[in-house]
């Protein structure tokens, strides 16, 4: 991949090999920065420096991106082996791979390994989820596998020695279920492969008719790797609960529902009383997050009780306690239908999110996990007596898929196992023995990144002026000391897990910490920040709230004398890219900023969005008339119509399906002559997923935030361009400054 930097009094002349298409044109363009004309005045020189390299044994930006992560645990039914996804990143080849690992329980030993396939994205560009299911012998493992553009059912024997392919559709399996016989039920795309290239090329041949179904920022026709190729994306929607926001095109077919009564024998259409249980186990096992009312339950081995999380406000008149979260963990009597008991213990009442891993082997008690404010805790609740035992109650995060930061750990005979992961550790796979509460490390994939190459965390309590309160995970140098006055680097949105830079992974807080910086990921995600009651957060308020959590954590950072206040950059990625952009406009104490993605704000986005109506609505629904893009009402904060208030050099780090949320502010801070540069990641969605876009991100920004907070610069000849337009856009902040009469304390380098 290569970046094409243009620079020198605004024009450039690019000599290329092929076609000078728009596209490439305005690529081109974009990653120049804002207002290269000279500005007649004074220039503020400044000392060059030279950043200095990474201390030795200090962990690197490379090794980040290649760390190795755990994902999607599941304990097979007799309790001895537990599967578990490895997933990591090569820079060198560019590529993902993964593998499940197949593990003892009682000692940790792996047992088997298979290749999980090629990688299946969801629709931000990310790894998608795929949770494995044992057979009920305890033989067989059986998982999703994406293979020459077919995503088919595999399975292996529990030691690794056998591979099979289950499936042999026509259309690509979007989920399955293991029956307690032997047999599988699975879930087939509605249109088949070959039907869905065929439409792909009648779209090419007659045009296609702009409506609610286009996703805005795509191609309009194969511009989305999907199951091994790139396909054409769509907005789909279908009955059933496999219903998705997104899809293939032809993905509005109803799925069709499939049964092998053998992993040998014929395909049939699944009985009417398979597809329910089907829908149960779809809703409350392989997608957690997003369980519907009522959906995530558990029967007891007996099958006279089962457990499930009920919504508080739903029952009210059955005298439920209300809760934080919403959810009331209760057992309904399968004799009656009728609830028996609910948890009011304080820490079923007070949880900001509650799981269900399910029951003890003897059926006694209900294992279930919670997160309060932040904090992660496995509990056993006994619905007779109504007592709650805590196992274990700690910061780093307990689950069972991506870095533990999702979906309920999976019960072995004496364990609970979990993916675990801390701010300043690295995904691993633990034990909890539930009657000893003993924690034991079955398995560890980064053992490189050892506590001692990482920076020492530090959990840090957050405020608004409203009352919100949130935390941030701060990463110190291990020498820093109170009084170390550290320049501050930001990162955003969600901190939970081991840190790779916020939501995006766009920031190595880590490897700031060993260059000398203080680094802190200040969380404002929905499950994590406790408002007041009765608080809730318009579209307005969450920007405006995410700014205080920044400007509270320089505060409480500088009064410890750990930061210096003039020193500091930050990063927003998704919702809180969004938020930063706004927030700009009335805040100039950040000496530096950072976009990782689009933002949602801009007028822009009502015409892109058009046909989707959702700019409108929220027009329409303040009463507002057309035109929509007004400098009034909703739209008065929007960020592009407010860049003459934005003094904080910002870089932009985006990816293509996403740059065209940004032009409008680019474009204004453009015609303001504020500094900015947008750089694009061709074929990148929400996230950056290519190892070599990662370190490239980390690479830039690093080199951004050095030269803003440090005035270093890097002493790579291929970086000299990009310092010398930088080092014109610091010369035309001092004299924007300077015209202003008021050089804001924040601005060291023009003093």
């Amino acid at each position: 991949m290569q970046f094409v930097q243009i620079g020198g009094h605004g024009s450039c002349v690019a000599k290329v090999a092929r076609p000078f298409s728009w596209r490439t044109c305005i690529r081109l363009i974009l990653v120049a920065s804002a207002s290269l004309a000279s500005i007649a005045g004074v220039a503020f020189a400044q000392p060059v420096k030279t950043s200095p390299a990474t201390p030795s044994g200090a962990v690197t930006a490379i090794e980040l991106v290649e760390a190795r992560d755990l994902c999607c645990l599941a304990v097979a039914s007799d309790g001895i082996h537990v599967a578990v996804r490895m997933s990591w990143q090569n820079v060198a080849t560019n590529s993902s791979h993964a593998r499940w690992m197949i593990l003892r329980v009682s000692d940790g030993k792996v047992v088997g390994e298979v290749d999980a396939g090629e990688t299946i994205f969801d629709e931000n560009g990310a790894p998608a989820v795929e949770m494995p299911q044992w057979s009920a012998d305890s033989a067989w493992l059986y998982f999703r596998a994406l293979k020459g553009e077919e995503v088919q059912v595999w399975r292996v024997r529990a030691d690794g020695s056998q591979r099979q392919q289950v499936t042999r559709e026509a259309s690509n399996v979007e989920a399955f279920m293991v029956g307690a016989g032997g047999g599988l039920t699975y879930a087939a795309s509605g249109a088949t492969r070959v039907e869905v290239k065929a439409a792909e090329e009648a779209e090419l041949d007659t045009g296609v008719l702009l409506d609610q179904t286009i996703v805005p920022g795509l191609p309009v026709t194969r511009g989305f790797p999907l199951n091994g190729r790139m396909a054409t994306y769509r907005i789909v929607s279908r009955p059933g609960p496999l219903a998705r926001t997104y899809g293939e095109l032809l993905g509005g077919r109803p799925v069709r529902f499939v049964t092998l009564d053998t992993p040998a024998s014929k395909p049939r259409p699944a009985d009417e009383s398979v597809v329910k249980q089907f829908d149960d186990v779809w809703k409350s096992r392989l997608i957690p997050m997003f369980d519907p009312v009522g959906v995530s339950r558990t029967w007891s081995r007996d099958r006279k009780r089962r457990v499930g999380l009920i919504v508080s406000a739903s029952h009210k008149d059955l005298g439920l306690p209300m809760t934080r979260s919403g959810q009331v963990l209760a057992i309904e009597d399968q004799t009656s239908g009728n609830l028996a008991a609910a948890c009011s213990d304080p820490v079923c009442t007070d949880a900001d999110q509650l799981w269900i891993p399910g029951w003890t082997q003897d059926d006694q008690l209900v294992v279930f996990q919670t997160v309060t404010f932040g904090r992660y805790g496995i509990h056993t609740w006994d619905s007779i007596t109504g007592r709650v035992n805590t196992i274990v109650s700690q910061d780093a995060v307990l689950g069972a898929v991506g870095n533990g930061t999702v979906g309920a750990c999976s019960l072995a005979l004496e364990d609970i196992v979990c993916v675990s992961s801390a701010a300043a550790t690295p995904p691993r796979l633990v034990a909890f023995g539930l009657k000893d509460h003993r924690q034991r490390v079955l398995f560890d994939p980064n053992t490189s990144l050892a506590a001692s190459r990482l920076g020492r965390p530090e959990k840090i309590e957050l405020k608004t002026k409203a009352g919100d309160q949130s935390y941030g995970w701060l990463i110190l140098p291990f020498n820093a000391t109170e009084n170390a006055r550290l320049p501050l680097v930001i990162s955003s949105y969600t901190c939970s897990g081991f840190l790779l830079g916020g939501s995006g992974h766009d920031i190595p807080e880590h490897v700031l910490a060993g260059m000398g910086y203080a680094a802190i990921c200040v969380d404002s995600s929905g499950p994590v920040v406790r408002r007041p009651p009765g608080s809730e957060w318009s579209t307005p308020e969450v920007r405006t709230r995410q700014m205080e959590l920044w400007n509270d954590a320089v505060d409480v950072l500088a009064k410890r004398g750990l930061i210096d206040r003039n020193r500091v950059a930050v990063a927003g990625f998704s919702g809180s890219a969004t938020g930063l952009a706004a927030g700009l406009a009335r805040n100039d104490q950040f000496t530096a900023a950072i976009i990782g993605t689009g933002i949602g704000d801009d007028p822009i986005a009502c015409y892109m969005l058009g046909r989707l109506n959702s700019c409108r609505n929220k027009s329409r629904q303040a009463g507002e008339k057309p035109p929509y893009d007004l400098r009034t009402g909703t739209r008065a904060n929007a960020p592009s119509y407010n860049a003459g208030d934005i003094f904080t050099p910002l870089l932009m780090e985006t990816s293509e399906e996403e740059h065209w949320t940004l032009m409008q502010l680019f474009t204004s801070l453009v015609d303001f002559d504020r500094t900015v540069e947008m750089h694009i990641y061709p074929g990148a969605y929400h996230y950056k997923n290519l190892p070599r876009q990662r370190l490239s991100v980390y690479a830039r920004n690093i080199d951004w935030i050095n030269f803003w907070l440090r005035g270093e610069t890097a002493p790579e000849a291929t970086k000299r361009v990009a310092y010398d337009r930088w080092g014109e856009m610091r010369d035309r902040q001092c004299q924007l400054f300077a015209s202003r009469g008021n050089v804001p304390q924040s601005a060291w380098y023009c003093r």
